[in-house]
């Protein structure tokens, strides 16, 4: 039934006729953005269940990738806990599949950099990639690169805004969360 469903939405969600993640007034869109909307605490509750990880794994990541905006309903039916708490004893498939939901959250606009810390997201991400011993590394060090590489450019849109109005003090504890990122991405990287 998941991946039936999955195929349909995953359907709905390509055919730009049916469904466009820009045009948020017109009546398909607006139906089809419920939907999903509908269906994530029935994702996450998904999650618990050992046989469907993987396909609701997939599903999730699939639906990030279509449309960010959904990032903000993630948060607000509390899948990022889930998926966390999924982070430390996931296989290579599961963790894919994470790493992918990872880079969406990240590159999202709908996620600050003062998010990012708040969830204790790199050291997180720090958890999820250390100390892992993969076969085929290539998928996943491009899926890594690409996740730091977008952790940098929320880096950097912060950066933009101390600029601007520099305050000392703010600085001050922004060059701080950037260490706490650096000292991480180089235990990654070891």
């Amino acid at each position: 039934p998941l991946s039936c469903c999955a195929n349909i939405i995953t359907h709905i969600i390509d055919d730009e006729k049916l469904y466009s993640s820009t045009v948020v007034n017109e009546g398909k869109t607006t139906l089809v953005n419920d939907l999903i909307v509908e269906i994530i605490p029935f994702l996450r509750d998904l999650l618990n269940v050992e046989e469907m990880i993987f396909s609701t794994l997939s599903f999730l990541s699939m639906i990030l990738e279509r449309n960010s905006a959904f990032v903000q309903y993630y948060k607000k039916e509390k899948v990022y806990d889930k998926i966390f708490s999924l982070m430390k004893d996931a296989n290579y498939c599961f963790k894919l599949n994470i790493i992918k939901i990872l880079i969406r959250i990240t590159e999202s606009g709908y996620t600050s950099f003062d998010d990012l810390i708040k969830m204790n997201f790199i050291e997180k991400i720090n958890s999820l990639i250390v100390n892992v011993d993969f076969q085929d590394k290539s998928i996943y060090i491009e899926l890594v690169v690409e996740l730091f590489y977008d952790l940098m450019m929320k880096i950097n849109d912060e950066k933009k805004n101390y600029t601007k109005n520099i305050n000392p003090k703010e600085f001050t504890l922004f060059l701080k969360k950037i260490e706490k990122i650096s000292v991480n991405f180089k235990l990654c990287i070891k």
